[in-house]
C-alpha cells in the first residue's frame, strides 16, 4: 500500500491535481467572476506573445487608472485588489499608471472594512503595491498660466458668445401701414431691446476683462489660483455668472460705485480657497450688526479677522472637516493684507453676487458660536442661616462669659478663706 502510494505521488503531482480541479467546469462557477477575468487575461497574454514573435519586439498593455480618490473605499480596494491580480504574474505584460492623491487613497484603505489588520497604515499598503512612485513638481508658472489660459478658451463660453451674436448690429424693420398701437408696441420693444442690448455689451466687456485677469502675466492674482485643473475650471466658471449679476446689481443702483471685475475675480478666487476663513468673517460682522456694534465700510476685512482668529482657534475641533477646505493661512494674510483689500463695504456688495461659497458653513459656525456664547446656569443659593442662629451663638456665648466670671468669684473667695484661716493658697491650673 506504501510503495502505491509512493509511486502515485511520483506520477501524479499535486500540481497536476490542482490544475485538474481548477479547470473543471463546476470549480469555475463556484469561483465566480474571478475565474473568468483570469481566462480572459491569459487569453490576452497568449495574444500579446504571438504579436510579439510576429512583430519582433516587446509589446505591453499601459492602463491608466484616474480618478479613483473620488470613489468610496470599497471601490478602491477593489481596484487596487484587481491591480494585484493582474500583476501577480511575473511575466503579465500590464502596466499601470495610478494618478491619484496618495493622502486620499491611505485614508480610504485605513477606513475600509475589508482591510482591518491589512492596511491599518494606508502609506505601507501603497508602498507594497506601487513599484515606480513619481510625484509631479508644482506647477511653475508658465504652466500655470497656459493652463489658466487653455481653461479660458477651451469652456463653451456660452453666455458669452451669445452675448456677442446679441449685440450684432442688426438693421431696423420695414414697418407697413398700421395702426398706432401696433407702431408704439414696435418702438418699446426696440427700446427693450437696445436697453438690454446695451447691459449685455457692458456685461460682455467686464467679462472678458474679468477672465483676462486670470491668466495675465503682470498680474499677482494667478498666484493665489491652485494647480489643480479642477479648481481652475470652477473657478473659470463661476466668474461670468458673478460679473453677470454684479452688473445688474450695479444697473439697479446706477449712483452707486461698485467692485470692478478684477475685484470680482479676487472676491471668487477668495470664497474658492478659504471658504471657512471667509465664512467666520461674513458671520462676524453678522453677528456685530445684529448686536447693534457694526464696524465701519472702510474697516478691512483682514482686521475683522485678527480681531475675531482666537475665537475661532477655540472652534477648530468643531471645524475641522471645514477648515480642511482652506488653502495656505500665510497666502491667505497676503491677499487679504496686501494685494486685495477688501474692506467691509465690499463684502456686503459682493455677498449678493457670490455663488461659489457655502453658506451652510457659515450657519454652523453662527450655531457653535451661540451655542459657547450660553453662560452656565448658577447654583441656587441655599436659605440664610445667620438671622436664626444669631441668637443661640450670642446665648451661648453670654452663658460661657457668665460662667467663667462666676468661676472667677469662687476661685477668690476659696483664697480669701484659706488666707482667713492660715492655710497656704492652692495653685491653680
Amino acid at each position: 500500500m506504501a510503495v502505491y502510494s509512493v509511486g502515485k505521488h511520483l506520477f501524479v503531482s499535486q500540481r497536476k491535481k490542482i490544475e485538474r480541479l481548477v479547470s473543471r467546469e463546476k470549480f469555475g462557477s463556484q469561483l465566480g467572476f474571478m475565474c473568468e477575468v483570469k481566462k480572459e487575461v491569459e487569453l490576452l497574454t497568449d495574444f500579446l506573445c504571438f504579436l510579439e514573435i510576429y512583430q519582433r519586439r516587446r509589446l505591453r498593455v499601459v492602463l491608466e487608472v484616474t480618478g479613483l480618490d473620488t470613489c468610496y473605499p470599497e471601490r478602491v480596494v477593489g481596484v487596487l485588489n484587481a491591480i494585484n491580480t493582474l500583476l501577480s504574474d511575473s511575466h503579465a505584460p500590464f502596466i499601470f499608471i495610478l494618478v491619484v492623491d496618495p493622502s486620499i487613497l491611505a485614508a480610504c484603505l485605513e477606513s475600509a472594512g475589508n482591510m482591518k489588520g491589512t492596511a491599518d497604515n494606508g502609506y505601507l499598503f501603497l508602498n507594497r503595491t506601487v513599484t515606480l512612485p513619481f510625484s509631479v513638481p508644482v506647477m511653475g508658472r508658465r504652466t500655470k498660466l497656459q493652463f489658466l489660459h487653455d481653461a479660458v478658451r477651451s469652456r463653451d463660453d456660452l453666455l458669452f458668445r451669445e452675448l456677442t451674436i446679441k449685440l450684432q448690429p442688426q438693421s431696423p424693420g420695414v414697418l407697413g401701414a398700421g395702426e398706432g398701437t401696433q407702431l408704439l408696441a414696435v418702438e418699446t420693444q426696440a427700446d427693450t431691446e437696445r436697453t438690454q442690448g446695451r447691459v449685455d455689451a457692458e456685461a460682455a466687456r467686464r467679462i472678458q476683462e474679468a477672465l483676462c485677469c486670470l491668466h495675465d502675466e503682470g498680474d499677482c492674482l494667478y498666484e493665489y489660483v491652485p494647480d489643480n485643473v479642477v479648481s481652475m475650471r470652477r473657478i473659470v466658471n463661476t466668474v461670468p455668472i458673478t460679473v453677470r449679476l454684479l452688473q445688474q446689481q450695479q444697473h439697479q443702483q446706477p449712483d452707486r460705485v461698485g467692485p470692478t471685475p478684477r475685484h470680482a475675480v479676487a472676491w471668487v478666487v477668495l470664497a474658492n480657497q478659504w471658504p471657512c476663513r471667509l465664512s467666520w468673517v461674513l458671520q462676524c460682522l453678522e453677528d456685530r450688526q445684529q448686536a447693534g456694534g457694526a464696524p465701519e465700510g472702510r474697516a478691512r476685512l483682514w482686521d475683522v479677522f485678527c480681531d475675531n482668529s482666537r475665537e475661532l482657534h477655540t472652534m477648530t475641533k468643531a471645524l475641522q472637516n471645514v477648515l480642511d477646505l482652506d488653502g495656505d493661512p500665510e497666502l491667505f494674510e497676503r491677499f487679504l493684507g496686501t494685494d486685495f483689500p477688501f474692506t467691509v463695504a465690499d463684502a456686503q456688495s459682493l455677498l449678493r453676487c457670490t455663488v461659489n461659497l457655502d453658506h451652510s458653513i457659515r450657519r454652523r459656525m453662527g450655531l457653535i458660536r451661540a451655542v459657547s456664547a450660553l453662560k452656565p446656569p448658577s447654583p441656587p443659593k441655599s436659605p440664610s442661616r445667620d438671622g436664626p442662629q444669631a441668637g443661640p451663638r450670642a446665648t451661648i456665648a453670654a452663658g460661657t462669659s457668665q460662667a467663667g466670671q462666676g468661676s472667677g468669684h469662687s476661685r477668690e473667695a476659696h483664697q480669701t478663706r484659706d488666707r482667713t484661716h492660715g492655710v497656704k493658697p492652692r495653685p491653680m491650673a
